[in-house]
Formats: C-alpha cells, structure tokens, sequence
C-alpha cells in the first residue's frame, strides 16, 4: 500500500491523540479537589483557602471617583479610600476627578465631562475599571470585594512605560510607550491622569484630596499591531490649563505630582493595563529592537542585532533569552543607540522566541521585546519523536506501539 507521509503522520497523531486523551482522564480523576479553587486564593498545606493576596491580580486595578468639595461623604470616602491605598493590601490606583466646588458650580470642565459620561447621579461614585464595577456612596466595607472581582477580570495583554521629566516653569514632558503582547491587532484608548498627590481643592470639612485631577496629558485613540509598540511624547504645560475659577496650574510642585495611565479596549471599554508615574531623574530604556534572521537551519549560526535608546544618554546592559533555555545575562556595557551583534544557533527543531531587555548603569529596566524564530521540522523525525513520547505510555495500552509501527511501515 502506497501511503503518502503525511498520511501516516494524520493516522499516527489520531492513535497519539486518543491516548493522550485517556491518559489526562486517568491523570485528572487522581488530581487533588483543591485544583478547583480559584487561582486567586493561596492554598495552604491542610488545603484551606488562606487570605486574598492581590499578586494574583491579573492587572492594576484603577479607580476614578467622581467627588465633590460641596459633598459630606465625599470626605469620609476621601479617607478611606487613601487609608486603603496607602496599606499596600491591594494593587490599585485612583484619582480624585473633581467636579464641583463648595458653592456646587463646576470646578474642572473635563471632570464634568467625565462624570456624565459615566452618568454620575450622585456623590460620591467611584468607577472601576472603567464600570466593569462601581460603589455608590461611602461603603468602605465593598472596597474588598470590589477591587477583588476586577483584579481577577481576563484583560488582553498589554504592557506600557511612563516617564516624566520636570522641565521647570510648570512644564512636564511626558513619554509613553504601550507594548501589545497580543496575537492580534490591539484597537483603544489612552488616558494618562495629571494629578496632585495633596491637592490643592479641599474636601467639604476642609481635608485635602488626595490625588486631586487637573487635567489630561494624553487623550487618544490608538491602534497597535500585534508584537508592536505605540511610542509618544508630549509637553504639558500647566500654565495653559486652568480651573473653571480661571486658576491655572503653572504653580504645580514637582515633588506633589502622580500621573497614571489607563489602557482601555474599544471591545468592552474595560481598563487592560494601568500605570503610575512621579518625576524622578533618571529613566529607564526603551524596549530593544531585534533584527536577524526568522528561518533557518539547526545547527547553524546566525547573528542578530539589539538596540535601543536611553532618554538620559546612559550606558546600556542587554539580557536576552534565546528561547531554547540558554540567554546572555546583562552583556554591556554599550552606548545609548549603540548596536550589539550576537551569534547563536539552536540545536533542535523547533519555534523559537527570542526575549530581549535593556537597563541603564542605575539598573532601571525597559520593557521586554521578542522576535519569533522558526528552526525547519523534519517531517519524518516527527514519527520518532512521537513514538518516544509514546513509548512512556505503552504499560497503559498495551497495544498502542504496534499500530504506531503498523503505521510508519505502511
């Protein structure tokens, strides 16, 4: 019988597959029930569920609370919210929008225009995640739950930098870069929050807000290619933005300065990543670039490049993982911009990613960067290595290594 050689492999995956799905039903009926638990719970050794831990979150939690300085309960969720933040207990950031002041006039236009958005009724509301969740009201013993059930919630994999940089007078440059990890093309919006840590509006009883908004460095739609990077930078000057008393904010103290970046998708408007910055001077790099070739043979050498920039002009470390449980542990140090050459060659077939990062001579780390690389699959190994796999589960069936045999001598 004349059989083509991907027909045997067709037939030798179906027997490989059945086995391996009797073999996980055997495997799973011996697993212990606290596999059923919830990731985001620790299981302790006599198989209780111990206290929440927010490392499990799958993101930073953000909230946006719209208050009021003419609101009573707005002090006391004021102070709740600040005493929560400031134990570490949970990963969560928030800002303060602000939308009235004593008198019940409209303080900031664009805190107004973010709390009908989200059809604020009343004060004070706090919006998480972007109304994946909401407390209306000051019911600091929801604050828990809630921040739980949005760390927990599935997000697409999104990662972002943010730097600021005093530029005196009132003026901020801010830098961000949004890294989309997804196999897809990532489709949004960016905010990035202005706010001062002690702010300068008060609450109804006098206390000041805590990350009080002023206004917007970054508002924009964005769009990212699967495996690519949205790179910007802006200077916002406070001085050309101001209150609805027609108080601008050129008077701005560097040191009382928090920005906080939101990512959020345009499928369900839920918040993917969050990310807090305060200024600092020094910052880290860029993600690397890689470059080289993304097929070849094994066995074989190939070179690839890295580079990256560093805003303050320091030396630069690279690490890079070739994918193949080998890497190359902080190699430097090179000049900003400067070009690192590296050979490498993998020994197996296979897919391969290449996972590079850079720090500067503080140790400040930029983000990873990857680079697929395909090593060609030997069709007729692919029997072999099947049937080794294979030849491990022969004391359960028996019968399994002589069809594979039938099979590869058709």
């Amino acid at each position: 019988m004349n059989i083509r050689l991907n027909e045997k492999l067709f037939f030798v995956l179906t027997i490989f597959l059945l086995c391996a799905v009797n073999f996980t039903s055997i495997a799973m009926s011996k697993n212990d029930i606290t596999n059923k638990f919830s990731k985001s719970h620790i299981i302790s050794d006599d198989n209780t569920i111990d206290s929440f831990s927010s490392y499990y979150f799958t993101h930073t939690v953000f909230a946006g609370i719209a208050t009021s300085q003419n609101c009573k309960p707005c002090d006391d969720w004021n102070e709740n919210l600040y005493d929560l933040y400031m134990s570490g207990e949970y990963d969560f950031e928030y800002v303060e929008i602000i939308e009235f002041d004593h008198d019940g006039k409209i303080l900031n236009l664009k805190a107004n225009e973010w709390s009908e958005n989200f059809d604020i009724g009343s004060y004070p509301t706090s919006i998480f995640d972007r109304d994946f969740d909401r407390i209306i009201g000051n019911y600091p013993e929801q604050l828990s739950d809630t921040i739980e059930n949005c760390g927990e919630r599935t997000v697409y994999d999104i990662s972002s930098t943010l730097n600021i940089f005093w530029l005196d007078n009132g003026q901020l440059q801010i830098d961000i870069t949004i890294q989309n990890n997804e196999p897809n093309t990532y489709v949004g919006h960016i905010r990035c929050f202005v706010t001062e840590i002690i702010s300068r509006y008060d609450t109804y009883y006098g206390d000041p807000y805590h990350f009080g908004f002023l206004d917007y460095a970054y508002d924009d739609n964005i769009q990212i290619e699967s495996g690519n990077s949205h790179m910007d930078s802006v200077i916002w000057d406070g001085n050309e933005h101001e209150d609805e008393h027609g108080d601008d904010f050129g008077d701005i103290d560097p040191d009382n300065i928090q920005l906080v970046l939101i990512v959020y998708n345009n499928n369900n408007d839920f918040i993917d990543e969050t990310n807090v910055a305060r200024i600092s001077g020094n910052n880290p790099p860029d993600a690397p670039m890689i470059s080289g070739q993304t097929k070849g043979n094994t066995k074989e050498e190939y070179e690839y490049k890295f580079t990256t920039n560093d805003f303050n002009n320091d030396n630069i470390f690279y690490y890079v993982e070739w994918g193949d449980g080998t890497l190359e542990e902080w190699i430097g140090p090179y000049e900003s911009g400067e070009e690192l050459i590296i050979s490498h060659s993998w020994d197996e077939d296979g897919i391969y990613t290449i996972k590079a990062k850079a720090k500067d001579i503080h140790d400040a780390e930029s983000l990873w960067n990857t680079l697929d690389i395909e090593m060609p699959i030997n069709k007729k190994s692919t029997y072999f290595l099947i049937l080794k796999y294979i030849n491990n589960l022969t004391n359960v069936v028996p019968i399994l290594k002589q069809l594979i045999w039938f099979a590869l001598n058709l």
